[in-house]
Order: C-alpha cells, then sequence, then structure tokens
C-alpha cells in the first residue's frame, strides 16, 4: 500500500511539473508597461481568508513574495522543492485510496516582457502537454492582489496508476524592473466531491498573494 502510494505522489508530482509556469518564454515578448504599472501599485488588494498565510521562501531578491492560505490539515512537504517548484502541500486527512489531495506553488521567470494574455497562453500550452486539449480547458480570468491571473480547471489524464481526476491551476502575471514573472499553483485531488476539500481549495486558490518585494 505505502509504495502504491508514493507511486501515485510521483505521478501526480510529474502532473504539477507540467502544469505549472512552464514554457513561459515560449510566447514573443512585446512591451508590457501596464503589468508593471499594476505591480508596482500601491493599492494591490487581495482577497482576505479565514486561515494563516504562510510566506513561500525566496532565491532571488528580486523575485515577489508569494503567501498561501494554510487551512487545517494541509502540511508542507519537505524535499520537494526545485528552481521552479517551491512550496508543496498535502492533507493527509483528506487521503482517497492511496491519493493525498496536493498543492503545489511554482514560480518561473524570463528577462523579456510579455503581456499577461501570452502569460496565460503559454500557461495553457503547457497543460496541453498532458493530452489536454484546450477545448476542455474550463478558464477565468480574475484578479490576485490587483494583478491580472487566470484560473483554469481541467481534467488530468490517467498517468500510470494514477486515474483520471481533476485539477485546478491559477497563474499569476506579475513583472518587476528586470523580468517577467508567472507565479501559479495547481492543486488536485481524485475526490472532487469531498466539501472540505472544495472549501480548502478554493480557499488556497482566492486567497493566494503575489506582492512586491517592498511589501513582505
Amino acid at each position: 500500500m505505502a509504495t502504491a502510494s508514493k507511486k501515485a505522489v510521483a505521478l501526480a508530482a510529474a502532473a504539477l511539473v507540467l502544469t505549472s509556469c512552464t514554457h513561459l518564454a515560449d510566447g514573443h515578448p512585446v512591451a508590457s508597461q501596464d503589468l508593471l504599472a499594476a505591480a508596482k501599485s500601491g493599492e494591490l488588494k487581495c482577497n482576505p481568508v479565514d486561515a494563516p498565510l504562510v510566506t513561500v521562501p525566496r532565491v532571488d531578491a528580486d523575485e515577489p513574495t508569494i503567501r498561501i492560505p494554510q487551512p487545517p490539515g494541509w502540511e508542507r512537504v519537505e524535499g520537494r522543492d526545485t528552481d521552479l517548484l517551491r512550496y508543496t502541500m498535502t492533507n493527509a486527512n483528506l487521503q482517497n485510496g492511496n491519493f493525498k489531495p496536493t498543492i503545489v506553488i511554482a514560480l518561473e521567470s524570463v528577462a523579456d516582457a510579455m503581456t499577461p494574455d501570452e502569460v496565460f497562453a503559454a500557461q495553457r500550452k503547457s497543460i496541453a502537454t498532458l493530452g489536454v486539449p484546450e477545448s476542455a480547458m474550463k478558464t477565468e480570468n480574475i484578479t490576485i492582489c490587483g494583478l491580472p491571473a487566470q484560473t483554469v480547471n481541467y481534467q488530468i489524464p490517467q498517468m500510470g496508476v494514477l486515474q483520471p481526476h481533476p485539477a485546478i491551476a491559477l497563474f499569476v502575471a506579475y513583472r518587476s524592473e528586470l523580468r517577467t514573472y508567472c507565479a501559479g499553483l495547481t492543486v488536485q485531488t481524485t475526490a472532487p466531491d469531498n466539501l472540505t476539500y472544495k472549501r480548502d481549495s478554493e480557499m488556497m486558490v482566492s486567497g493566494f498573494q503575489v506582492l512586491p518585494v517592498k511589501n513582505p
């Protein structure tokens, strides 16, 4: 049982690698002064949530500050961090069979200036590499802390022992003086009707924060 569970988690992580802010540089860079202005704005507004916020460790001084709500039962998975995947949490209380709901936060950047639409199109292209046609993705443009963002609901196809299951991806476009960033998260489960998962995943997506370094 433990071996199967480890395999399921590994496959889930592989899926998240493919759908969390990858291939950002595939678009054609253009000026994005509006995005830079949004990142500098002193009127950034984040959604309040009824859960403590954890701050994702930064690797570079130019990176934005990223925070995410941590509802009860969600614990950090140590040893998973990479240059791309910055923070992983699972909830053992919501385990379904051999799979625990998982959320992964990612951050990628390029030196080129890009528009939010280009950033989001690159992310949807990454999801498509899983075998998910864009026509099967449900997208919604929103704002996160005053920044342009997009949510994508889609179905992850079967991967080895891991059965098809739904996922939600959130991508936030951010521009510093030096780089264009995509801050994002992907949350997935094999029990999407679980009311606690629904509540927690909605909280983590809506309460996600991306802030300029000057507002840690």
